[in-house]
């Protein structure tokens, strides 16, 4: 902005726009001579990079955390070994890396400076003992205006200041830094998609940054060694708040896009239909049909989530129904019912409900029922576990990570649903994801965030859940169990928590829920209360259950952080008690059951540094026997793949015959070679003696967008050892995926199958429905439209144009896949449902750098089958230039006021843009979009130097994109307020205090 203000006293505003404008069309190719010899070109305007709100807390302690190869992670690049990439890596006609990566092998970290926090989900790849990450996004996040382009191998801009020009051109191998060439090495580098990708290593010889890692809870500390301008940006917020008395500048809320319940909407689905053919021996060959349907949608204006499906004549064998209203500001029941916190409701759910489970009393069970909260709509009922479940398909299967580890996988569903139960969180940040794979070759995420730590309610914050249900009973199906004898039985559970203090919180439980004991099958009334706190690094609960006509059972638990290990302890108390998490057994009944759990990692050596997990479990019953358990879990992503051998060892000491040890262990694989994703597992039992179990290993090859092959074996051993042989090919086509797959065993039995999966759509802009190969019913979908708004009146009408090309991005950083199409329009899924997101128009997408669009972008809190639908009306601004001066005395000349704020201000009072003169009192303002404004010196600079301006403008600036030149000021001293001369202000971008003569 500086260069162009200095160049804008010689030439006219259009002179100005046309040499931008051409500056930005032709950047790219400006770049083909001699990096070193070119000078920089003139510093385009750029957008201020959107980051996360200023945080009141520093990141969490890395002290403990911080991996055995630190020490290589911050080193220079210089001289190290280079480890290799993803396998399938290939070189470009740069030199550098491409391929053997995708999307599906990302990281996400947090990036902190300090107490700032800059992104919450930078993306960044694992690359031997060190991480790439995504320059572009980078540059986004530490507010850099450098740009990258992929396609072409260049990045290029300043940073810190304007005359530190940084020159990236991959396919000339020259980097050019503040007119130094700068070495670099090329295998280092790698690009995948429209991203430059750089490792780590190499910034702090590029950039005055070093950095330090938290891999345990991917957090990235960046270590600035010059102040960077995000930081300067927060010290003059502050200077000016505490100079001129102005409150703190926020990030402009962007405008919210709405879209109410209505009574019926046009519902989204997901659709999987299946054939089976099946061949047994002499047997007779059978073909087995059926068919799922996920629909979401909107009915009696709230959100409609159902689930169906059918096999062979049985035409519906299930159908699961529910109508809810969700809000994570509470405003479940309307906006009127917020402020009264009984009703500040977050969830009000109908039909076919799954409520949440109690601590040591109940689980979760499907049936029909109401549910209420006013909890966030991701909070836990236990504060070191959390239960995922959901619908599934069948054929589908899931892998579970925490913190990119993987603790667990699950080959089928149950009656289309999956439950991890009690997955343990550790103390901090847990990043839980669940890989969902389809029998096509889908590959799908789900990524939830959990902070494990001293938090608590605020003090006096209520919050509570209550439910109400039959046990098993369906809307309007009926289950074909008849061994089910609870069904229909009425269930109820409620909870209310409390914060009593700052570091304390009480809560109190009561449910009615139907017991399966050795001896009887009743209902069970269960009243408990307990205590949450934490203080520092330490959090507990304590919890009394009361079993009413039977028992009590009591809970003690504790957890922090050590030297970087996580540690938990828990010891549970049994006095004829029982429930759906405490099973009856009619001879040892459990009395008393201790827990420990340890989680850190084993240093790097010859080895990869490698995450452990250590459980033990010590239940003691009645009449003498106890039984105690340990759980190891070694993980360790080893290039491309994950790896987790899980062992179990179990010693059952029992009074009245020998004491029984075994041992048994599983072991996971999941990851990519070249352009083959390889998943497998091997069981094996280790005590009382080794023996292997079962083998199997899926490969799905990538051979194209469209066809990719599938091969599989399995090897089962024991007293029925047997081979399975599996060949498949799964086609994607825009409108489905289509599965073929057959399965042979050596017992002789033949299996095939066909499935095709494909979801249902309709876009509300073009009005158009659409078939698509991509799973879209449960995600929050928005649909924008993009056009040149030639008559200003902000909505599309007859006239204006279609924009086509047009990308989105996230505001906070990342790119939203797709671009507009012929007619503007763009269908933008997979959005995080009950989730805030905001999406901003990529300005540099529009062509011409003086486009604009108002809004810039919307925030949406989607819901499921809920289409949103916005506008995106584009205009051309305009821009104003001029100088400030000042006279002191009336027979002398004006002389040029420095660093002084001038403003473009709306009718509302709001300031929309705001520039500081330089030095010789210029100043341009431009970007300015279509309207009437008032422009003005700052009054609050004026104030602040005791100074008067002689005048305030009226300035149009219409469609067309106006420019106005020579809008002067001249400042003379406020004969009340005598003042010094004004000075240019320090670094920080504010001026500085001036002498006064003011005695008071």
């Amino acid at each position: 902005m500086v260069m162009i203000a200095a160049m804008g006293r010689n030439v006219t505003g259009g002179a100005q726009r046309l040499a931008a404008i051409a500056t930005f069309a032709g950047w790219a190719a400006a770049m083909t001579g001699p990096a070193s010899a070119q000078p920089p070109p003139p510093a385009m305007p750029v957008q201020p990079v959107q980051t996360a709100p200023i945080s009141a807390e520093p990141p969490p302690s890395t002290g403990g955390f911080a991996p055995a190869n630190a020490a290589a992670l911050n080193a220079p690049y210089s001289g190290i070994t280079y480890q290799a990439a993803a396998a399938g890596t290939k070189i470009n006609q740069y030199g550098t890396r491409s391929g053997g990566r995708t999307e599906d092998d990302l990281l996400l970290f947090q990036v902190w400076v300090g107490r700032l926090l800059l992104a919450e989900d930078l993306a960044g790849f694992i690359s031997g003992s060190s991480v790439l990450l995504p320059l572009g996004e980078f540059m986004d996040v530490v507010d850099f205006p450098i740009t990258v382009d992929a396609a072409d191998g260049i990045a290029q801009g300043w940073f810190i200041k304007e005359n530190r020009w940084f020159s990236l051109n991959l396919g000339k191998n020259s980097l050019v830094i503040n007119g130094k060439d700068v070495a670099f090495d090329r295998s280092l580098i790698e690009i995948h998609g429209n991203e430059i990708y750089v490792d780590i290593r190499m910034l702090p010889d590029w950039f005055p940054i070093e950095y330090s890692f938290d891999l345990s809870n991917l957090i990235l500390e960046l270590k600035p060694q010059e102040s960077l301008p995000i930081q300067l940006k927060a010290q003059r917020q502050n200077f000016r708040k505490r100079i001129f008395g102005r409150p703190e500048t926020q990030t402009e809320k962007l405008p919210r896009a709405e879209s109410p319940p209505r009574l019926i909407g046009v519902p989204t689905a997901d659709i999987d239909l299946t054939s089976v053919f099946n061949k047994s021996g002499s047997a007779t060959s059978t073909v087995r049909n059926s068919y799922t349907a996920q629909v979401s949608g909107e009915l009696l204006y709230s959100s409609l989530d159902m689930f169906v499906s059918g096999v062979e004549k049985n035409n519906l064998s299930d159908l699961r129904v529910k109508l809810d209203r969700k809000d994570p500001d509470g405003q479940a029941l309307g906006a009127g019912f917020a402020d009264t916190v009984p009703l500040a409701i977050t969830d009000f759910s109908v039909g076919d409900i799954n409520p949440v489970q109690l601590p040591m009393i109940s689980r979760s069970r499907i049936g029909r029922g109401v549910q209420l909260s006013n909890a966030p709509l991701n909070a836990r009922t236990e504060f070191d576990r959390v239960t995922l479940e959901g619908d599934l398909v069948e054929g589908w299967e899931i892998e579970l990570y925490r913190n990119e580890i993987l603790i667990d996988f699950l080959e089928e569903s149950t009656n289309g649903r999956y439950s991890f139960e009690d997955v343990p969180l550790l103390f901090g940040r847990n990043v839980i994801k669940l890989v969902f794979y389809g029998p096509q070759g889908q590959r799908r995420e789900e990524t939830e965030i959990f902070n494990v730590g001293a938090d608590q309610l605020p003090v006096g914050a209520v919050r509570y859940r209550i439910a109400l249900n039959e046990h098993d009973r369906r809307m309007f199906t009926r289950l074909e169990d008849p061994d089910n004898d609870f069904e229909g039985r009425n269930r109820a559970v409620g909870q209310v928590q409390m914060g009593i203090t700052p570091a304390l919180s009480a809560l109190a439980t009561i449910a009615h829920v139907p017991i399966r004991t050795n001896s009887t099958s009743r209902p069970y009334t269960y009243v408990g209360g307990g205590l949450r706190f934490g203080y520092s690094e330490l959090i507990g609960r304590m919890d009394i259950v009361n079993q009413v006509d039977r028992g009590w059972a009591a809970k003690f638990a504790a957890q922090t952080r050590v030297s970087g290990v996580s540690v938990s302890a828990e010891h549970d108390i049994y006095r004829r008690f029982i429930s759906e998490q405490v099973d009856d057994n009619a001879d040892q009944t459990l009395i008393s059951r201790t827990k420990l759990r340890f989680s850190g990692a084993i240093p790097q050596t010859f080895l990869p540094r490698i995450p452990v997990n250590l459980d033990a479990d010590y239940e003691r019953k009645t009449g003498g026997g106890s039984q105690l358990t340990v759980v190891n879990r070694l993980s360790a992503a080893l290039g491309p793949f994950s790896v987790s051998n899980t062992s179990t060892f179990r010693k059952n000491f029992n009074p009245d015959s020998a004491n029984t040890t075994t041992g048994d262990s599983s072991l996971l694989l999941s990851g990519r070679f070249d352009n083959i994703r390889l998943r497998g597992q091997a069981g094996y039992s280790t005590l009382p003696q080794f023996e292997l179990d079962s083998f199997n290993i899926t490969a799905d090859w990538f051979l194209s967008k469209t066809y990719q092959p599938q091969a599989g074996f399995s090897r089962s051993f024991g007293s029925s050892r047997f081979n399975t042989y599996i060949l498949g090919l799964n086609i994607d086509y825009p409108f489905a995926l289509i599965g073929l797959n057959a399965t042979y065993q050596s017992n002789g039995t033949f299996t095939s199958r066909m499935n095709t999966s494909f979801s249902l759509s309709r876009d509300p802009n073009s009005g158009r429905f659409d078939i698509s190969s991509n799973e879209i019913g449960r995600s929050g979908m928005v649909s924008v439209l993009v056009f040149l708004d030639k008559d200003l009146n902000g909505s599309f009408s007859d006239g204006d144009k279609p924009l086509e090309g047009v990308r989105f991005r996230y505001r906070r950083g990342g790119s939203v896949p797709g671009q507009t199409g012929s007619e503007g329009s763009m269908l933008i899924t997979g959005l995080p449902v009950y989730e805030e997101s905001e999406l901003i128009v990529d300005l540099g997408s529009l062509g011409d750098p003086f486009l604009q669009t108002e809004p810039e972008g919307i925030s949406l809190v989607p819901r499921p089958g809920g289409m949103v639908s916005y506008e995106f009306p584009v205009v051309s601004s305009g821009e104003v230039d001029g100088t400030v001066t000042w006279l002191q005395k009336p027979e002398g000349p004006p002389g040029p006021v420095s660093r002084i704020a001038v403003q473009v201000v709306r009718p509302d009072g709001k300031v929309i843009r705001e520039e500081r003169t330089a030095f010789d009192g210029f100043y341009l303002l431009d970007f300015i979009k279509p309207g009437k404004y008032t422009l003005r010196v700052s009054p609050e600079d004026l104030g602040k130097l005791g100074l008067l301006a002689d005048r305030e403008m009226e300035i149009e600036i219409t469609g067309e994109g106006t420019i106005l030149n020579g809008r002067d000021f001249l400042l003379t001293p406020d004969p009340n307020k005598p003042k010094e001369p004004p000075a240019a202000p320090d670094d920080s971008g504010a001026v500085p205090e001036q002498k006064t003569d003011d005695k008071s």
